[in-house]
């Protein structure tokens, strides 16, 4: 009895170690995928390969394909957090739940949609010519609805399985659209609970399916990648189950599923084939990086340490207005010449030091103001 209990609180903690030590990493992903480069695999000759065909091909898969995981991830790590040791559901949970994510997720949405328009109306008023009333006349025409919802739209030419249009909005904070998703679907958490309690995996199945041809609602804040992995790291723990043991009981169908829909994606890119595969992609990268980490988190090989994961959140609600775009400046100042070597140079400098002054900054807030940094991080 006592080698199983000890079996399950081991299990259990290579949970939260994988967690813990995936949370940086990915969040460095998600400045990666905002650097945007220009890349199409497409246009590279394989018999009469250049310097240039290795930039375009790490640029790719930084920035297109290896971010696909991110989402997954953080919404399934996010579903199983919520209902983790729920032992019933009733009111009291949902509102002890609701007061929590108020403080964790919304109050941090609000501030950080708003400090950028902060920052950019001082930016402006710097140039005494008017602009900063022009800005934000240009914020009151679109309206606080949106500036919170859907100030951005993008990906108007996607389109799913289907044929369907599929564009994807945001807001003001481009990023925080992740945000959105969830405070919505943690609202809409007691339906998540019961439609997981009666239609049990079936209804993962019915929902990956939608995932995987994007047949799902086009409404602002209901995306079917939250709905999803949200209810899939749900499904695991309201059943009681480690979806790191879970998934390491499949792990080389995981990983060779991985790696032959990561080649697809990458060398297909902008293909309909490379369409088909992208969600496949997301799925079992996502599977294969927590199978790979708590492998290695299990063998010592590295260890889970939060001091950088506690900088993920900074990072995340800073990094898209605030920093990338000046270290995007820099970078282009301090290497001004263009060939192989320089662009791929270009390509990790800039997200590099925009991590880099994202970290530097929120230590330097810690030290000098940590109450503000607790209620701009809504406590985290």
């Amino acid at each position: 009895m006592n080698s199983i209990q000890i079996k399950r609180t081991s299990d259990t903690e290579l949970l939260s170690s994988t967690i813990t030590w995936l949370r940086f990493p990915l969040m460095a992903a998600v400045v990666f995928a905002h650097i945007n480069p220009n890349t199409n695999m497409q246009l590279i000759d394989y018999h009469s390969l250049k310097w240039m065909d290795l930039y375009c091909l790490i640029a790719t898969l930084g920035t297109y394909v290896i971010t696909q995981i991110v989402v997954p991830c953080f919404f399934m790590f996010s579903g199983y957090l919520y209902f983790y040791k729920l032992k019933e559901w009733n009111k009291d949970f949902y509102l002890e739940k609701t007061k929590s994510r108020f403080r964790t997720l919304v109050i941090p949405y609000i501030i950080w949609n708003l400090m950028p328009i902060l920052a950019y109306t001082l930016l402006y008023l710097k140039d005494f010519d008017g602009s900063s009333l022009e800005y934000l006349k240009s914020i009151k025409d679109a309206g606080i609805f949106k500036v919170f919802w859907n100030f951005h739209v993008w990906g108007t030419d996607l389109t799913n399985l289907v044929g369907w249009s599929t564009p994807i909005n945001g807001p003001y904070n481009l990023p925080l659209w992740f945000l959105r998703d969830l405070i919505v679907i943690q609202i809409l958490s007691p339906i998540i609970y019961y439609f997981i309690r009666y239609t049990r995996l079936y209804g993962i199945i019915i929902l990956g399916i939608a995932y995987y041809t994007g047949v799902w609602l086009t409404i602002p804040g209901f995306s079917i990648s939250c709905f999803f992995f949200f209810s899939l790291g749900a499904y695991f723990s309201i059943n009681n189950k480690n979806f790191v043991t879970e998934l390491n009981k499949n792990k080389r169908l995981w990983l060779s599923i991985m790696v032959i829909s990561m080649f697809i994606v990458t060398f297909y890119e902008n293909t309909e084939l490379a369409k088909f595969f992208y969600p496949i992609f997301a799925a079992s990268g996502m599977a294969g990086a927590i199978i790979i980490v708590s492998h290695l988190l299990s063998k010592g090989k590295i260890k889970a340490k939060s001091r950088l994961s506690k900088t993920s959140f900074f990072i995340y609600v800073t990094h898209y207005v605030l920093i990338i775009n000046y270290s995007n400046r820099i970078i282009n100042y301090l290497f001004r010449s263009e060939n192989a070597f320089i662009a791929i140079v270009k390509y990790f400098g800039s997200p590099l030091i925009t991590i880099g002054f994202c970290i530097s900054m929120y230590y330097l807030l810690k030290k000098i103001t940590p109450g503000l940094l607790n209620i701009l991080l809504g406590g985290r």
